[in-house]
């Protein structure tokens, strides 16, 4: 897995003439400062220049036009990312531009894909399958102050895409490998491209037919050879179509085998249901306690029996209720199966027709005005067995994209993966005193406690997400960045648990960079940053001059 790092982060307001500059340790960086000296505003700057917005951007900052240049190395190669207004660069260790664009969306979000080895693509609103924003890459490894301690997988806004969560969380944790999505976009490529071919085919047929119908078809099949090719190409495609048909006729008869099974269950069910609703109305009409009086037998009629009673009658009825989804499932098969049937009967009836075609009482002139449109039609022909064969390697190429689809999703390494976070989750709950609620399984919606155990509860998730990720993912790693764990009012015991925790369990390799007002006297052997010497001024008048030479070489490339 490859690993990026945060190397430092230049910001720049050329209209206040202010500028600063932060340094990362690889390892662990702690910014420390009160409330209101630019923290946060930091830490959404290294997103915000990937064009991964973070929540409550003020503006004040906005005003500033502040412009970011953050460097940064995937697996120790050094990159320059640069925002300046609506615009991003980004620059090689050659201070080379690589790109350039103020489209997020077409031309910046597939570029940082292919850079950070991202493969996940979704579905739009329009059902148009797209690669995401860059928010979705750095979705794990940002807890935003402003919606990251209240939202799981939401400290970015661009996070828009229907089912984004679930996605994300199949995605980053593995459950969903680049594999799996590098074969989707292959499947989608191939029937994009099946379909494309089908209609032109289709198009070129539509066009043989109408030269075809402009005299009449002895006459322009005069030529024998020509002629006994066509015979050869409508009997092929009359027992391909033959063959289809039968394939539909065996499908009928089992889809009517098992619609008479479901129904004859249905029938049985129906009879059980009546029964037990007449045991159920005798038995309401009986004291709690009878007497058998044959054998003097002492039987209990207590609600509790009867609403054992009550009970199966109802596990009979959802019986009933899907056996009726099922047999309505059926008939719409059926319906379309004889549809298709009968769609295909018509094309074997036509060909029928024109192989019965008497090529007798065929006159000189058909012939001759013939002569010039059996050109047209053998170069259509031509062009339509060209487009069948490249059909048909689409065909295999599908089949190919489908089987890999198939094989990258294992339900053995699933298991894994899903009980590694369970058991991460788990214990890192029992460190941060977080009790689980084990009713939902679902790794994209945690159940969240109240109060203060809810931040440590979402910290115990997050890591649980992270180390799963750094394990069984398959994009690049990213830095942790936690702003303002602080959250509900921790109390003395659990918030120097908690940056302990960030720091002692952060996955192995990984940098991590927490913003924070109180570090308690700990982490003394880490790089700790005091940020701010002004409140609501980041910035410093200081550094202008120093941050603007550092800016100069890369602004000048986008003159």
């Amino acid at each position: 897995m490859r690993m990026m790092r945060f190397s430092s982060l230049y910001l720049l307001s050329v209209r206040e003439k202010r500028g600063l500059k932060v340094s990362f340790s690889p390892s662990v960086t702690i910014l420390r400062g009160s409330n209101g000296f630019g923290k946060s505003a930091i830490v959404k700057s290294l997103y915000d220049a990937f064009g991964a917005t973070p929540h409550k951007i003020d503006s004040a900052w906005k005003s500033a036009r502040v412009a970011a240049l953050v460097h940064f190395t995937i697996d120790d190669e050094p990159y320059t990312m640069l925002k300046t207004g609506d615009r991003y660069s980004l620059f090689d260790k050659n201070d080379y531009r690589l790109i350039e664009t103020s489209s997020i969306s077409s031309e910046l979000s597939p570029f940082l894909a292919d850079l950070f080895d991202f493969r996940l693509v979704m579905a739009n609103r329009e059902k148009n399958t797209i690669v995401p924003p860059p928010a979705y890459i750095f979705a794990p490894f940002y807890v935003d102050q402003d919606q990251g301690w209240a939202k799981p997988w939401d400290s970015f806004i661009q996070m828009y895409l229907p089912d984004s969560k679930r996605a994300l969380s199949n995605y980053h944790t593995g459950l969903r490998p680049n594999a799996y999505y590098i074969a989707l976009a292959n499947r989608d490529k191939q029937r994009a491209k099946l379909n494309e071919l089908q209609l032109s085919r289709n198009d070129l047929r539509r066009a043989l037919e109408e030269v075809r119908g402009l005299v009449d078809e002895i006459a322009l099949n005069y030529d024998v050879h020509d002629f006994e090719n066509e015979v050869e190409i409508l009997i092929a495609k009359s027992s391909e179509l033959n063959i289809i048909q039968s394939d539909y006729r065996d499908r009928l008869s089992t889809l009517s085998n098992e619609r008479a099974l479901w129904i004859d269950q249905q029938k049985i069910l129906r009879v059980a249901m009546a029964e037990m609703k007449q045991s159920v109305s005798l038995a309401s009409t009986q004291p709690e306690s009878i007497d058998c009086p044959t054998c003097g037998q002492h039987y209990d009629n207590s609600m509790a029996a009867r609403f054992g009673l009550i009970s199966q009658f109802d596990e009979l009825f959802d019986a009933y209720q899907e056996g009726e989804k099922q047999v309505r499932d059926i008939e719409i098969k059926i319906k379309d199966a004889r549809s298709k049937t009968g769609q295909i009967s018509i094309q074997i009836e036509q060909i029928d027709a024109i192989l019965d075609s008497s090529r007798e009482d065929t006159t000189l002139g058909q012939i001759i005005s013939a002569q010039g449109r059996n050109e047209t039609t053998n170069l259509l022909r031509e062009k339509i067995q060209k487009i069948d064969i490249l059909v048909g390697e689409a065909l295999q190429e599908l089949r190919d994209a489908e089987d890999l689809l198939k094989r990258s999703l294992n339900a053995e390494r699933s298991k894994q993966i899903t009980d590694h976070f369970d058991m991460l989750r788990s214990e890192y709950a029992k460190t941060l005193d977080v009790r689980l609620d084990y009713s939902s399984h679902a790794i994209s919606s945690p159940q969240l406690a109240r109060g203060s155990e809810g931040p440590r509860g979402l910290v115990s998730y997050y890591y649980a997400i992270l180390q799963t990720a750094r394990e069984y993912g398959s994009s690049t790693f990213c830095p942790i960045v936690v702003d303002a764990p602080n959250q509900q009012g921790q109390d003395a015991k659990h918030l120097p648990e908690i940056l302990q925790f960030l720091i002692d369990q952060r996955p192995r390799n990984s940098q991590v960079i927490i913003a924070t007002e109180e570090t308690f006297g700990m982490f003394e052997d880490n790089k700790i940053v005091d940020v701010g010497a002004v409140e609501n001024q980041v910035l410093l008048d200081s550094e202008f001059v120093s941050v603007s030479e550092h800016f100069r070489p890369y602004l000048g490339q986008l003159l």
